[in-house]
């Protein structure tokens, strides 16, 4: 037996001589001390006693810290993640852009600059998109169909979001599929009129964006014609709050950290954390081309991504650990993810009403290159070049963060100019992983967690 390549060991925590290991693959978090240390340190050399064995080797290994010699844990995990197309059942993920039009905001740091100028999902089109759907459901036999609207604002074409979300409901109850959906929106048309009408098709969940305070979300998100949104959106909040599950989005930069911190107060002053509302923090950084694309990523609560430099990564990492300490964050152990633009599957994809497929919302109105394909032709584009080019480089197959970094390849091209280069994040992972276990344990101790 080894000690997984996938185990993060933080030292002398929470005492001298007392060892926390936390395994990224199956997110067992597990504390240890100075003699049970001793003996994994020492497998390649001693062969444990029956005791050891039966005591300290058994439950490791049954928790993914220990695995045969033999394995090569790096490629087995991406084989799983290249499974065939093939296999049957889980879940279609479909993100759904419904308006391609001009947004209603005026956004500084807007990276969708690409969805604000096209069309509508209407008429022939949404009903040929809405068949594709349904195709790749039957294709691989969809046990769940969840359905994410997007665009400059989903909700400035409600109408698209009613039709598409009941034509889906019935395809799914007629096969025995379980559909839901959510949506991505600036909150300022999420009504409780809208969330009211929506509720009974399927919707779950949505994500909105509030940037710290009153007086920073309204210089960085005002309506186009420069009033603010905040208290729009607050009052929005106030009255559905708890209706559905609301993930908090708070676009941060250097300046906007203090702000972030009253905006978690103010939250939790208002009881939101008993009423499915919960928040994450995302910092932006600007291209060369004016757009905004991830330079890292960490996950650290339902699948949201993290990127910035080293710095405003440990005050995400803090403000992560103070929001979870106020009920607004329910776990802070990093999540599993992937690059949808590398799994090749055809079960995780975004759909243009003109019928173009993307599997990267970063990409989105941009070059024809990144498409990954069309409604009329199938997959193919940048997958089919990324499926065919692209290797992990011996240094992130060996990785101990690997199930939770999505490599993500608009992060690649940002950073070396090339989609299929290797770009490993190891040195971030470090600088905040090792924080959020020791916030998650003493959560666990504390009876939080």
């Amino acid at each position: 037996m080894k000690l997984s390549q996938f185990t993060v060991v933080v030292n002398d925590y929470p005492k001298p001589d007392q060892h926390l290991l936390y395994n990224t693959l199956s997110r067992a978090l597990i504390q240890i001390d100075k003699a049970e240390w001793d003996v994994l340190q020492n497998l390649s050399k001693d062969v444990p006693t029956e005791h050891q064995w039966h005591t300290i080797i058994e439950p490791l290994r049954d928790q993914g810290f220990l695995v045969p010699k033999e394995i090569k844990e790096g490629e087995r995990f991406l084989e799983y993640l290249n499974q065939s197309p093939d296999q049957k059942g889980g879940e279609v993920s479909v993100t759904l852009l419904t308006n391609l039009q001009r947004c209603p905001l005026a956004c500084g740091y807007c990276y969708q600059q690409g969805t604000h100028d096209g069309g509508r999902l209407e008429g022939d089109l949404s009903d040929e998109c809405l068949a594709f759907i349904k195709a790749q459901c039957e294709k691989v036999e969809a046990e769940r169909l969840f359905i994410s609207y997007y665009g400059s604002e989903p909700l400035s074409n409600l109408q698209a979001i009613v039709s598409t979300a009941t034509e889906l409901k019935q395809f799914c109850e007629q096969r025995g599929i379980r559909f839901r959906f959510g949506m991505v929106t600036s909150g300022v048309l999420l009504t409780r009129k809208v969330v009211e009408t929506l509720h009974p098709l399927g919707f779950t969940q949505a994500q909105i964006t509030i940037d710290g305070n009153q007086e920073t979300h309204d210089a960085s998100r005002p309506f186009q014609s420069g009033k603010g949104t905040y208290r729009t959106i607050m009052k929005n909040l106030a009255e559905y709050a708890g209706l559905i599950r609301t993930d908090v989005l708070c676009v941060l930069d250097e300046s906007r950290v203090a702000a972030a911190y009253e905006l978690i107060d103010t939250l939790v002053d208002e009881g939101y954390g008993e009423r499915r509302v919960r928040v994450t923090f995302s910092p932006v950084m600007e291209t060369n081309d004016n757009a905004t694309i991830s330079a890292s990523q960490l996950y650290v609560d339902q699948g949201q991504k993290m990127a910035a430099e080293r710095e405003i990564l440990v005050e995400i990492a803090k403000l992560s650990i103070y929001a979870a300490e106020r009920g607004l964050l329910e776990n802070l152990l990093p999540r599993h993810t992937w690059c949808a633009m590398q799994r090749h599957d055809g079960r995780n994809f975004i759909l243009e009403p003109s019928g173009k497929l993307y599997t990267c919302p970063n990409f989105i109105g941009r070059d024809a290159k990144y498409e990954a394909g069309h409604i009329a032709t199938g997959f193919g584009g940048i997958d089919t070049v990324l499926k065919e080019s692209y290797q992990r480089s011996e240094k992130c197959l060996s990785c101990r963060y690997l199930p939770i970094c999505a490599d993500c390849r608009a992060d690649a091209l940002h950073q070396t100019g090339k989609i299929n280069e290797a770009n490993p994040k190891e040195a971030e992972y470090d600088l905040i992983v090792p924080e959020l276990i020791k916030a998650h344990h003493k959560s666990i101790v504390q009876g939080k967690g």
